[in-house]
């Protein structure tokens, strides 16, 4: 029988409460079993409860059936005491990561990325949640780290002063981002040679595997004799050369470090032979855990080559998909569309294309356009390797050149930024995109331009020549390289025939650059016409109903991919103080090259359902992920079939929403482009009638948005009437004028998103007339209603204002179907106007009508 005091309700540790036990405790956790017995341990102790029976219930209320059903063998196999702390031990073995694990979720799950080394550090060490040592997380975080870091990590990572590495990592971290040096900073970093290497790698794997030893060995219990006395049982090694009677005196003293052993009778001689294969297999695991580390430490080497006209050192990187320059320091440019992305991740900022010429002594003088970026060093990669045929050569530290076989010699330095690529590797489309990488080539190449078509110039008269203008000493010399880089690459060639047409010059938006062209309008003048047809711009909505996915393509310099017809080549030539030069390849300004373009691009995707083409901007539409993938493949390859280019910078891939020939596109519709609005908007009241004209271009371009456009609009385009082209005749604004103007801005900001045709919906047009204009809608019906498809409004002509109601409502319902009749024709629908007399215009003899209404009539 138990005695009074131990009882547990004797001594006021009540089994159970009156408030139940652990009821805002969760369900055990499986990934982290330690911590929840913990906080069952806690809650146990807030409620004085001691008892093993209320502890173990209590447990198992909390475990689930899944855990109970596992553990179930174990349940039956409890003892009739103590079966609480058996529970939790068992649990807390089966469920709980082993340390081996932890170190496996520090290498899986934890990557630097775009994090500071400091912030991945505090992550390792979350994940260990405190059974990893701090040595241990400290020497894999090592292993994570970039190698140009790395390297100068290893004495404080070798202390294991996690504090002192982890902040010294940010600094470099920090400057290797954000680099204020140029590459002989980066030359000049510290260098390990193969000796020092060794030393480090082997005390690091010393280092590791002692960790890993240390906590993966499994523990043994402690076991008690009869007289009670405890004695911690001693690992083999130590068994082996610890004190012991058959050891000779040096292993005695110095247990496997001994040197010498005069007793060949010595205990530890049987074990010499054993002892030696054992080190010798942890030495092989020490090495092959850091051979990873050994190879990316030798592998951050890269081959610099200096050239000799820049005098810049170049970075030579076979895996960088495109060449580029470091950023003029004193540039003030903001960066351009185009993005590049390192191998490690990093976002790379372009700002436009810079021509150069290199010389690393080949006996040649190459020329090649790089992008300007923010690097720290310029770098050549695979594109100008491919293209000169040039060979790097690591080992030897040479940069060959296959056609000359001269060497050029380099040296090897540490490289924070490689791998340079132009597609985003987290793009869902990047797989798709990295096939097809040639397409986005700057570089223009005559043996990759468009094949199988030319462009004709067909003239009539004698030969067009001009004589040369003069230019500046800054547009002289920009002509002279203009002209010397269009002969390089092939574009052009000196000539000696008679016709000529000026250069035209202009400057960019880029301080000190400037763009040549031609003048060519007397040329234009001579020019038969080309009748093929380009599309009508807003023909792009009819493939976009119940799409959802789009992709927008820009093609690069589209004009000069085309050749010219030979005979015609000489047509093309500029007359310049430089020269006279002729075009290869189609330049910008001939008279057909739009129709031209238009034909050769046709041939390539005209075929595509899914695809629009406007001259050099095309437009796929789908209505899946996986359907859009297939569709965008299929265009790529039919592009490179072609040999024809994209500009990348102006290319987007697979978004729910697109701008499209200054139009945002999505599911729902389409609408004006914001920013286009704006400048409308911020446009300022004309002076003269050249910049009203500019106005109206712009607001007129939206005009399908506007109802009442042309009502708005009447009072300034009276302004203009009888005006001559480039008219800067001041305007006199009236009331009248002004009010136009504001309202035209407002009518735009608030202008309605139209719908895309569908086929076979129900449709309906909706006119109106005043005493000024016509206005109608064209809807069609959708689940949520009416939705328009498009406003028309056309102002009244002098005569047509004399009309009477009827024939004024009569003659807008006329313009209206007049200008849909490429939605209309063939279909039924009703019209809707607010004049009631036209319900009987059919049922009325025609012949007494006057002719313009029959006409009407007859047409509607």
């Amino acid at each position: 029988m138990h005695s009074t005091h131990n009882h547990p309700i004797a001594s006021g540790n009540y089994p159970y409460r009156t408030k139940p036990l652990l009821t805002d405790m969760p369900t055990f956790w499986q990934h982290d079993p330690q911590l929840w017995f913990d906080m069952v341990d806690s809650e146990f102790s807030q409620n004085r409860i001691t008892d093993d029976q209320a502890k173990f219930l209590a447990v198992l209320k909390h475990l689930g059936s899944h855990i109970c059903k596992t553990i179930s063998p174990v349940l039956r196999s409890l003892p009739a005491t103590d079966k609480y702390c058996r529970l939790k031990e068992h649990l807390i073995k089966k469920f709980a990561s082993s340390t081996q694990q932890k170190i496996d979720s520090l290498l899986k799950e934890c990557k630097l990325g775009d994090k500071k080394p400091s912030e991945l550090f505090t992550e390792m060490e979350a994940l260990g949640q405190g059974h990893v040592p701090q040595a241990t997380i400290l020497l894999f975080w090592y292993r994570l780290l970039p190698n140009d870091m790395a390297i100068q990590l290893d004495d404080a990572v070798t202390r294991q002063d996690a504090q002192s590495a982890v902040e010294k990592a940010d600094r470099i971290h920090q400057r290797l981002r954000f680099p204020d040096s140029h590459i002989s900073a980066i030359a000049s970093h510290d260098t390990l040679d193969d000796a020092r290497l060794n030393q480090i790698t082997e005390h690091l794997s010393d280092k590791i595997l002692a960790v890993i030893e240390s906590k993966t060995k499994p523990r043994q219990n402690r076991s008690s004799d009869s007289s009670g006395s405890h004695q911690r049982a001693r690992s083999q090694s130590r068994t082996n050369f610890g004190p012991n009677k058959d050891l000779c005196f040096y292993h005695s003293k110095y247990k496997n470090k001994a040197k010498k052993c005069p007793d060949k009778s010595c205990a530890a001689s049987k074990y010499e032979k054993e002892w030696l294969t054992e080190e010798k297999s942890k030495k092989s695991a020490r090495l092959d855990m850091c051979e990873t580390r050994l190879q990316g430490i030798t592998s951050s080497k890269r081959l610099f080559i200096k050239d000799k006209i820049l005098a810049l050192v170049f970075l030579i990187d076979t895996g960088a998909e495109v060449s580029v320059l470091p950023k003029d320091e004193n540039s003030t440019l903001s960066p351009s569309s185009l993005t590049l992305h390192a191998a490690n991740g990093t976002l790379i900022h372009t700002y436009g294309e810079r021509q150069v010429n290199l010389d690393f002594g080949f006996r040649r003088v190459t020329r090649w356009t790089f992008i300007c970026a923010d690097v720290p060093y310029p770098i050549i990669g695979a594109d100008v390797l491919a293209h000169f045929g040039w060979l790097p050569d690591l080992q030897a530290k040479k940069l060959i050149d296959k056609v000359s076989k001269i060497s050029a010699q380099g040296h090897l330095a540490a490289a924070p930024i490689t791998g340079i690529s132009l597609i985003n590797p987290q793009h869902p489309f990047a797989s798709t995109l990295s096939q097809y990488t040639a397409l986005f080539s700057s570089h223009t190449d005559p043996s990759v331009r468009a094949s199988g078509v030319f462009h004709y110039l067909p003239t009539s008269g004698d030969p067009i020549a001009q004589r040369p203008r003069r230019l500046t000493p800054e547009k002289l010399r920009a002509a002279k390289q203009q002209f010397a880089a269009w002969c390089e690459d092939g574009t052009c060639r000196p000539s000696d025939r008679p016709w000529a047409s000026p250069i035209h010059i202009v400057l960019k938006k880029v301080p000190g650059e400037f763009r040549v062209c031609g003048d060519f309008r007397k040329l234009n003048a001579v020019t038969q016409p080309n009748k093929y047809p380009v599309p009508n711009l807003h023909d792009f909505t009819s493939i976009l109903h119940g799409t959802c996915i789009y992709t927008t393509l820009d093609l690069y310099q589209a004009f000069n991919q085309i050749p010219m017809a030979p005979e015609d080549i000489q047509k093309t030539a500029f007359i310049s103080p430089v020269g006279l030069f002729e075009f290869l390849f189609m330049p910008y300004g001939l008279r057909n090259a739009s129709q031209t373009f238009q034909r050769y691009v046709n041939q390539a995707l005209g075929d595509f359902d899914f695809v629009f083409i406007y001259i050099d901007d095309v437009l796929i539409a789908s209505n899946s992920r996986e359907e859009h993938e297939l569709h965008l493949k299929a265009v790529l390859e039919r592009l490179k079939q072609h040999n024809l280019r994209l500009n990348l910078a102006k290319c987007v891939f697979g978004q729910s929403e697109v701008v499209f020939l200054s139009h945002v596109v999505n599911a729902n519709g389409f609408s004006p482009l914001p920013d286009k609005v704006q400048d409308i908007e911020h446009f300022p009241q004309p002076t003269n009638i050249d910049e009203l004209r500019r106005f109206l271009g712009l607001v007129n371009f939206y005009r399908a948005f506007v109802p009442h456009a042309a009502e708005i609009l009447a009072p300034l385009n009276k302004l203009i009437v009888g005006a001559k082209k480039k008219d800067t005749t001041p305007i006199l604004w009236s009331p009248e004028a002004d009010k136009a103007f504001r309202d035209s801005k407002q009518a735009l900001t608030k202008a309605t998103a139209l719908g895309f045709p569908k086929e076979n919906a129900q449709i309906r047009l909706v006119t109106d007339a005043s005493t000024v204009a016509a206005g109608a809608v064209l809807e069609q019906q959708t689940d949520s209603g009416w939705q328009p498809l498009g406003f028309f409004s056309k102002k009244f002509t002098s005569g047509q204002r004399k009309y009477a109601p009827y024939d004024l409502e009569l003659t807008a319902i006329f313009l209206a179907i007049r200008h849909f009749h490429h939605e209309l024709e063939g279909r039924e629908f009703p019209v809707y106007c607010d004049h009631k007399p036209l319900q009987y215009a059919f049922s009325q003899a025609p012949e007494h009508a006057p002719l313009v209404r029959q006409r009407q009539l007859a047409y509607i």
